[in-house]
């Protein structure tokens, strides 16, 4: 009696040793809002812009016309192979998952399209693609400007080779601390 009550007692204080935050590594994430991170970009969210299909940061966090919050749906690891990133907006839309072009040499716009890649996933809160078994974060910010304002263009730098003018960007679904 005494030990099979001392076993479950101990059993159960073993198990908060263990909170499930330690094992999230491979779990996915829905509505979640994605936040970039680098030189003088402290946690600034991802916006869409609709009329390229573009991912920006706003430079200043500042509202810019033409560029739209967004949440995401990010598969976890065990499903990232076969299943997208998928975008949506305030509206309940989808304009689609979200696509980077791993092939090509260089910086390529990070979109959301209607061809979205998979392999996309993350790696505790940090956005990575999984290709065959690495994680790979090769996101850079682009300076530009989107109706006369300071913005950042997310892109894909297969490389991931420091260019000019350019900032290595980790992508999380941690928001800021305040």
């Amino acid at each position: 009696m005494h030990l099979s009550t001392f076993l479950s007692v101990f059993a159960l204080s073993g198990a908060q040793a263990f909170p499930g935050h330690l094992f999230s590594k491979r779990s996915s994430a829905t509505d979640a809002t994605l936040y970039a991170y680098g030189t003088n970009i402290s946690g600034l969210p991802i916006l869409y812009n609709a009329d390229n299909g573009g991912l920006y940061i706003s430079a200043t966090n500042a509202t810019i016309d033409g560029l739209q919050s967004i949440t995401w749906d990010i598969p976890s690891i065990t499903e990232a192979s076969t299943t997208t990133c998928t975008a949506s907006m305030g509206n309940g839309t989808s304009p689609g998952g979200m696509h980077l072009n791993t092939t090509e040499s260089g910086l390529t716009p990070v979109s959301i399209a209607p061809n979205a890649t998979s392999g996309i996933t993350l790696y505790g809160t940090l956005l990575v693609y999984l290709s065959d078994s690495d994680f790979e974060s090769k996101f850079w910010a682009q300076g530009a400007q989107i109706n006369g304002e300071d913005a950042y263009m997310v892109t894909w730098n297969e490389e991931n080779a420091s260019e000019n003018g350019m900032t290595s960007l980790s992508i999380k679904t941690a928001a800021p601390s305040s």
